[in-house]
């Protein structure tokens, strides 16, 4: 069975779930799942329809305890220090484990993207490549000389395949650890711009279906929304643009995202704010640009919207 990793916090439950529930319906086959979480070790906290899915192989939970290190750039940003939680792989999964895919908790499978991943796994295995992800198009040449890089290849991290035994053999993460310790780089996208740095375009390059940036405001002709919907398997709510967030709960694309949180939970939408001032505004603009009018459920999203502005944290 394919082992499948995520890595994320409390802050992130929702999103890593729906994530996991829209992986779980597509695939063809059992999967394990492997949660590496900040404080969680009961499983109780998984949702019911993950854990009774027909699809669902086994699911673990591991619990990152190890807190002597200092993360950088993680302050007032919309990521946690739980992405680089992925550095410890090796430390925190079964030694038995070879090959695992690793997915960023917002990301929405939209296919069955088992085929695919078997064989670029056997791609990898042939290489001597530690793993394979996705190149980033349009890197500016300053932020890759910022890192330091020699090549012009610079891969999304937020899905990635990872050889575990190659990963162990060429001691990456004690390698990784050494380098976030430099003074002089600055790692502007976090533990991605530490793996660029390191790999410096030494990866399996993958086909973008497997990570596919699917931006909230984009528009597609019902032609080219059918094509895409048929061919990505994975859709990545990269950025801080969020489709529970602010400007990207009024999007169309932001339906991708909800949808599959509906299965989990018992609301239509998950909702929530950087700035709640910012969000009313938000929701006034959608009113008069009509996006208000294209949400699907939206008497139910008006109800969940006021109860989050005065919900208390």
């Amino acid at each position: 069975m394919i082992n499948f990793v995520y890595c994320f916090d409390s802050n992130y439950d929702k999103q890593a779930f729906s994530s996991i529930s829209s992986l779980l319906d597509n695939v063809d086959e059992k999967i394990n799942i492997v949660i590496i979480h900040e404080s969680q070790t009961d499983i109780n906290f998984v949702p019911k329809f993950i854990i009774d899915h027909n699809n669902l192989g086994s699911i673990k939970i591991n619990v990152f305890i190890d807190k002597n290190y200092s993360f950088p750039n993680v302050l007032d940003t919309h990521v946690s220090e739980a992405t680089y939680y992925r550095i410890f792989i090796d430390d925190l999964l079964d030694s038995s484990i070879e090959e695992v895919v690793y997915l960023d908790s917002d990301i929405i499978c939209n296919n069955n993207p088992i085929p695919i991943i078997r064989e670029n796994f056997k791609a990898l295995s042939n290489t001597n490549f530690v793993l394979g992800a996705c190149t980033e198009e349009g890197v500016p040449d300053s932020k890759l000389q910022s890192l330091g890089m020699k090549t012009k290849k610079y891969f999304n991290a937020g899905f990635l395949l990872i050889n575990l035994t190659k990963w162990k053999k060429q001691k990456i993460k004690q390698n990784l650890l050494t380098h976030l310790k430099n003074p002089n780089i600055n790692f502007e996208f976090w533990d991605q711009d530490l793996f660029n740095f390191y790999f410096d375009g030494q990866y399996l390059e993958l086909d973008r279906v497997l990570n596919w940036n699917i931006r909230l405001e984009e528009n597609f002709s019902k032609n080219e929304e059918l094509k895409l919907l048929k061919k990505v398997k994975f859709f990545h709510f990269a950025g801080d643009k969020k489709p529970w967030k602010g400007q990207g709960l009024f999007t169309k694309n932001a339906e991708i995202y909800h949808k599959n949180y509906r299965k989990i939970y018992r609301e239509n939408y998950h909702i929530e704010h950087k700035w709640k001032p910012s969000s009313i505004l938000f929701l006034i603009k959608a009113f008069f640009n009509f996006n208000f009018f294209k949400i699907k459920f939206k008497l139910s999203f008006l109800r969940l919207f006021l109860k989050s502005l005065f919900k208390m944290h």
